[in-house]
Parts: structure tokens; sequence; C-alpha cells
């Protein structure tokens, strides 16, 4: 029984600690070889949202990674940390403060927090500290939290979700929404004296990375704050300046940061991918201002931060994709090009161009066949490759399989089949259809009559 429920529950534990589906810091903390993260950021979604590891590695080689988890608590904060310190010495801590102004959140944010931990001393004593009224034992059993879930699985339950083996703990949101931000609640002198509870939590903060050796830096990320807030945060920054604790107070520097609130934030409280690069670039300077760190760039160690900014660039070319007209079926090929890993669907009907042409050329650079376009024909390609192919004409269809989760097929009746379940589209026209692996789904179907 034993050896049957160890093989079942890794299939059901909770794998999401961020807002997307199977994205969590903890494996990705977890897939990092030892002593590799030089700076870390820690805190809620306010850090996942808003600081990306991927712009300190592109402009300087260093190795930064977000510990962040949805709504993560101070009791989450502290756990994470330690957990973090069994197998990495970073050399600098960033510590958001928003965690002083969450409350205890819903249960989901809950199973984040706490269900993605590995088990130890740490994780009892973490639960313990959560639910000292009791109720921790569904918690510290997690069987009863996850053997619920059997209607719900899939595939990443069963092969783990590609970034969180290497992702470096952002998550990309590109949604922009306008809001506003009265500048009376930022620059209010009113001090919140803080609690008991949230003193000690930043002495405990500021104990464990000094046992550690690691420098502590608190951060303020930007976001629409009211009065009340501000003054809790102003008395987090007084309490940690009376301890020699330096804070960046961004919401303060808004005009430093070239923020936008028209365009740089997805929500009041999360910023989106334009707006987490200004905040990335900011914090940049000022820690280079304080630190020194080490390029890490071509350490062969350092691989997964090269993969992931592989990953990095093909979310914001996948976001470049997106954003090309409807009906520019140019545009769409132009852009299709620069995601090499994408798999394209091409269906073109026969006549719809000739070897050469302007559209002929762009097709070919996708990679499909030059002297087949005359005759039409459905491809599958990648990276410039022909994957599967489905003459005009032709009966049948053709397979291939990307990877442990995604096998697509085309048809000669003009369908693209992702793991069987068809993406029609109308016979005799031209259409693409791209698929995207990282995320297991259909990220562009457009047809163009």
């Amino acid at each position: 029984l034993a050896g049957l429920l160890g093989t079942v529950f890794p299939v059901l534990a909770w794998k999401d600690t961020a807002g997307t589906p199977y994205l969590s810091s903890a494996q990705q903390l977890y897939a990092t070889g030892d002593d590799c993260i030089d700076l870390v950021f820690l805190g809620s979604s306010h850090v996942f949202c808003n600081i990306d590891p991927d712009w300190f590695w592109q402009q300087g080689g260093i190795a930064a990674f977000d510990l962040s988890v949805a709504a993560m608590d101070t009791t989450s904060a502290e756990y994470h940390l330690r957990e973090l310190f069994k197998t990495q010495s970073p050399q600098v801590v960033c510590l958001d403060l928003y965690s002083l102004l969450l409350g205890r959140e819903d249960e989901a944010f809950v199973y984040r927090n706490y269900l993605t931990m590995r088990p130890s001393l740490d994780f009892v004593q973490a639960v313990l500290d959560y639910a000292p009224q009791g109720g921790a034992g569904d918690y510290l059993l997690r069987w009863p939290i996850v053997h619920t879930r059997y209607r719900e699985l899939q595939a990443f339950d069963f092969v783990q979700y590609q970034p969180s083996r290497f992702g470096r703990g952002y998550d990309y949101y590109f949604i922009v929404n306008a809001v506003t931000q009265d500048p009376a609640a930022v620059a209010t002198p009113r001090v919140t004296e803080l609690s008991a509870e949230g003193r000690a939590w930043l002495d405990t903060i500021r104990a464990l990375c000094e046992e550690h050796g690691s420098a502590l830096l608190a951060t303020i990320t930007p976001m629409v704050v009211t009065e009340d807030q501000q003054a809790v945060l102003n008395g987090a920054k007084e309490y940690l300046q009376e301890r020699g604790v330096d804070c960046l107070d961004l919401n303060l520097c808004a005009e430093a940061l070239g923020l936008d609130y028209a365009a740089d934030f997805r929500d009041e409280e999360h910023l989106n991918a334009y707006g987490a690069q200004k905040v990335s670039e900011y914090l940049l300077q000022e820690l280079c201002a304080r630190y020194t760190f080490p390029d890490r760039r071509g350490d062969a160690r350092y691989a997964l931060w090269e993969e992931n900014a592989r990953y990095a660039a093909h979310r914001w070319a996948l976001e470049a994709l997106l954003q090309t007209p409807e009906n520019d079926p140019a545009a769409t090929l132009q852009a299709l090009a620069a995601c090499p890993a994408l798999a394209v669907a091409v269906s073109v009907p026969p006549g719809l161009t000739e070897p050469g042409s302007d559209l002929g050329a762009l097709l070919a650079q996708l990679g499909v066949p030059d002297d087949a376009l005359a005759a039409g024909g459905q491809w599958i390609v990648q990276d410039g490759r022909v994957l599967a192919a489905v003459p005009a004409g032709s009966s049948g269809s053709a397979s291939v399989d990307l990877d442990a989760v995604s096998t697509l097929s085309i048809t000669d009746n003009a369908a693209l089949l992702v793991n069987g379940v068809a993406q029609v589209y109308p016979l005799g026209t031209f259409t693409l259809a791209a698929y995207d692996p990282y995320e297991a789904e259909v990220a562009l179907l457009r047809t163009f009559l």
C-alpha cells in the first residue's frame, strides 16, 4: 500500500505556486543545482509579476531567482527562505514587504504556499506555525487533500511542465489595464507601527540572512496603494532602517522608472511584462551600485538560466506574433519565423502561390518546401524543418510526436489534431495553426480566404 501511494502521489500532488497552472517556483528551486543562485527576490505575486530574473541574466549574467508564491504570507516567506538556504548561498536577498499587508487567504492560496514544499521538519514546522489552533493534520498528511484531484488531472500532472524545470520564478503577463494612483496616498507621511508579529517576521528574515551570509534589502514593487497600506509599509521601512536594512520603495520612484500607469499594469496590484522590464532595469542599477555580482554567462552550471533565456525570447516573440493583424498573412508568416519553438500546421490550397513569389519565400522561410507550393498540401513545420506532410489530393494523414505531452496530426480533410482533438479549418483555404509545445495548446489559428 505504501508503495502504491508513493507511486500515485507525485501525479496527484499540488504543482502550482503562481497564477499559471502547473508553474511552480518550488519545483524550479528544486531543479536548480547547489550554490547557483546569487540574487533572490522573495515574496508574493508582486515578485513573480513585477521582477523578471531573465533581465538580470541578459544584462549582466546575474543568476537571479524569484522565490515567489501567490499570496505568500509571512510564515510561508520565512520557510521558503529556509528551504532555499538548504541548497543555495545567495549574495543578496531582496524581501518584498507586501506580505505584511496580506491576511489569511483562501484555500487554494494555502495549498500553493505549503503543499509544494518537500517533506521535511521545516515543512512540518511551517504548517504548525500557520495553523497553530488545529486543522494542520490534512496539510501535514497531504493525502486527504490531493486524493480528490482524480477528475481534474491533466498531462502536466504526469509529465512535468517544462518551465517548472528551467524557469526562474517569473510569470509572463502581457495584459494591459490602465490604473490610477493617488499621489497623496503614496506620499503620505503617516506611519503605522508594525504589529509584534510583523516585527518578529522581519527580525527572523534578517537573522536568517545574517546566519547564511546574505545581504538583505527590502523592496516594495509598484502597485496602487491606499493611504492606510502605505502607512503600514512606512512603518516597516522605518523599523528596518533602524536596524540597518535599506528599503527601495518603487512606488516613490515612478518617474525614475518611467512607469506608465496606462500601459505598464496588468491590474491594480501587478505589473505586466512591459512594466516588469522597467522595474527590473531599475533594480539592476540599484543593486549593482551596492553589490558586485559575478557574470555567470558561459558557465555550464548555469544552463537553466540559458534555457530560461530562450523561453523568455519565445514568450516575447509569441506576443509579437499575436499582435500582428489577423488579415495579414505576410506579417503573420514573418512573426512565425521568429518563433522557432512553435510547431506550425500549414494548409496551402493548389495554385495559391508559386515558388519565388513573396508569399512563397515567406512560406519557404517557415520550412514549407518551395517545390511543393504550386501543388499545395499540408505540412507541420518547426524551426525551418518539415516534421510531417500530406500532399494536396492525397488521402490519409501524418502525425508527429513533439514530446511526451504533444502529438500533432494533419489529415486530408483539412484538420489539425492535437492529441486526437480536431482543430478544423475550411477546406481549400490558406490556414496557419501555431502550436506552443511549452503550453501544450494552439496559440494561434488563422485562415486567410
